[in-house]
């Protein structure tokens, strides 16, 4: 099934080296190389945003305060995420420069970030047309072992800032903290369960490492909410 001549392998790459694929089996868990998205977009624009949030947060910096933002990374992300005209969600979360004017602007770029309010800010748009895309050749050696970005914002009052983020925030070089999967839960669960369940169950998934029975875990009324379609 996996390394015949029709098999998974053969069907989905070439060259393989079956005896890297099994190396570590049973000592190395792929569970803790797991990403954990801290964003609602395509994983291509994690660097980028990475980099946009903490210059805009170390440096305090608004849409207002930006002439240009310069983004050079891997070959891979411009490919599928240099979008100028996104006009729906789905393309606004494949577009470096609206996901990157979005981090910006609100410092994150979660659900919220492709509502139509944002699609259709003009001052969101026009920080857009600041945003440059280009390959920067050391993000482009390191990819895709490593997934970075170079950051470079000048403002209007002729001050430069740079930032280099050689890995994603959530990838298991640079794991999300305890805070910030807690701020994701909420962001998702609160609107669906309600603040007094969503509370209730988090408190019980921080100790289900101690539960006897998953069963235990609240998620009767959960359950019911999916099966409802709501």
């Amino acid at each position: 099934m996996l390394d015949g001549e029709y098999g998974f392998g053969n069907a989905m790459s070439k060259d393989l080296n079956w005896e890297a694929a099994i190396s570590g089996l049973g000592e190395q868990w792929t569970f803790a190389n797991t990403m954990q998205k801290n964003y609602a977009c395509c994983g291509q624009t994690f660097v980028a945003i990475d980099a946009t949030v903490e210059l805009r947060n170390a440096q305090q910096l608004g849409a207002d305060d930006i002439a240009s933002i310069h983004v050079g990374t891997y070959a891979a992300a411009l490919e599928i995420c240099a979008d100028y005209h996104p006009n729906t969600a789905f393309e606004g979360k494949f577009s470096l420069p609206y996901c990157v004017a979005v981090a910006v602007i609100d410092a994150r770029v979660r659900l919220d970030a492709f509502d139509d309010t944002h699609l259709r800010d003009a001052n969101l748009r026009e920080l857009m047309t600041k945003v440059e895309l280009a390959v920067d050749e050391q993000c482009e050696d390191v990819f895709p072992q490593l997934r970075s970005a170079r950051v470079t914002i000048h403002t209007k009052d002729g001050r430069e800032f740079k930032h280099y983020t050689k890995s994603r925030e959530g990838d298991s070089e640079a794991p999300l903290s305890d805070a910030e999967i807690v701020d994701k839960y909420r962001e998702l669960a609160t609107p669906l369960l309600g603040q007094g369940l969503a509370e209730t169950l988090l408190d019980e998934l921080w100790r289900v490492d101690v539960l006897d029975d998953i069963n235990a875990l609240p998620l009767a009324h959960a359950q019911a909410l999916s099966a409802a379609g709501i």
